[in-house]
């Protein structure tokens, strides 16, 4: 996830030069933790998804389970979407509609991108989306590990973006 998180960095200050100058909120740390998150939130959806046969649940349990982690991690996911929507707002002000596209364009793919590896990675072990994948992967879900918490990965981006954010 690493690289796929400079990716995202390079990616969105590269598209808006004038808006990453000094004293812009446009960071490339905040870039990085914006990008962790949304793979997080992403990478959830989709393992939710790919579970929902197998462990035969109703299709509005994607959606739940969706929400139920977005408030458990709240703080973060908020900052996240504050900030991507400042900066779409601001790529929009600096270059139209064609820079707020390239800006969101490039953050999702490369949020998909990352994500689905994970999600590959994680049924790859299992040969697909078994039960057995998805019981290990809901028992993690519900102990809360991939939940972020001070302390752990990149904890002090991601309390410098929570900090800073949201701002609506």
């Amino acid at each position: 996830m690493r690289n796929a998180r400079l990716l995202v960095s390079f990616i969105v200050l590269a598209a808006m030069p004038a808006l990453a100058a000094d004293g812009s909120p446009f960071t490339q740390t905040r870039n990085v933790a914006a990008g962790y998150i949304g793979t997080l939130d992403y990478a959830n959806s989709r393992m939710l998804t790919e579970c929902r046969e197998p462990m035969a649940k109703p299709e509005s349990w994607v959606g739940e389970s969706v929400d139920s982690w977005r408030t458990r991690n709240g703080r973060y996911w908020r900052a996240q979407s504050d900030y991507m929507a400042t900066q779409l707002d601001a790529a929009r002000a600096a270059g139209g509609d064609a820079l707020r596209d390239r800006v969101l364009n490039a953050f999702n793919g490369v949020v998909q991108k990352d994500g689905n590896g994970s999600v590959d990675r994680w049924l790859g072990k299992y040969g697909g989306a078994t039960r057995e994948a998805c019981e290990k992967y809901l028992a993690m879900l519900a102990e809360g590990s991939f939940d972020i918490r001070k302390g752990g990965l990149m904890s002090s981006s991601l309390e410098e973006l929570a900090d800073n954010f949201p701002r609506r």
